[in-house]
This record gives structure tokens, sequence and C-alpha cells, in this order.
């Protein structure tokens, strides 16, 4: 299912936290956080690390964006123009 960028929009305007937005996206889209793990050869701790702001790996993002059928800077926008830490 892919999730309109409508939807996002709508929960940042609300006051949403990028990692409230994920985890909503996550179940709006109806994807489990192990078949995203899988997907991406990687622990469904990593993808819940990411989930959640604590690690940022560029690979492990998109891969997370395109199985919530989002684009990547829409779902992670604390990633901004500087780079991304590496875990």
């Amino acid at each position: 299912m892919n999730i309109p960028t409508q939807t996002i929009i709508q929960l940042k305007l609300l006051g949403f936290p990028p990692t409230d937005i994920r985890r909503a996206v996550q179940k709006l889209a109806g994807v489990k956080q192990r078949q995203i793990a899988d997907a991406l050869n990687t622990s469904r701790e990593n993808i819940n690390a990411h989930i959640n702001g604590r690690r940022r790996n560029q690979r492990v993002q998109e891969g997370i964006a395109a199985a919530l059928g989002v684009p990547v800077d829409e779902l992670f926008p604390e990633n901004g123009q500087d780079g991304q830490k590496s875990n």
C-alpha cells in the first residue's frame, strides 16, 4: 500500500515528531518491521532503531521508505543537507 504524501504532510502540520510519523506510516501501510528487515537482510532491531531515530544509514532508510511506499526525504526529514551518520 502506498501512503499518500498528503498524509505525512498532515501529520507534520499537526505537530507529530518524525519518529511518530514513521510509526504511523508503518501501521497504515500494514508492513511489519520483520518484513522490512528480511527484505534488507538486516535485523528487526536495526529497522526499529532507524524508525525511532537512533540510527541513520542511507541504504536502510531508503529501504524502509521503499517498503512503506513513501519518499525517503518525507519519512526521514531530519537528514537535511548535511549528510548522514553511519551506523
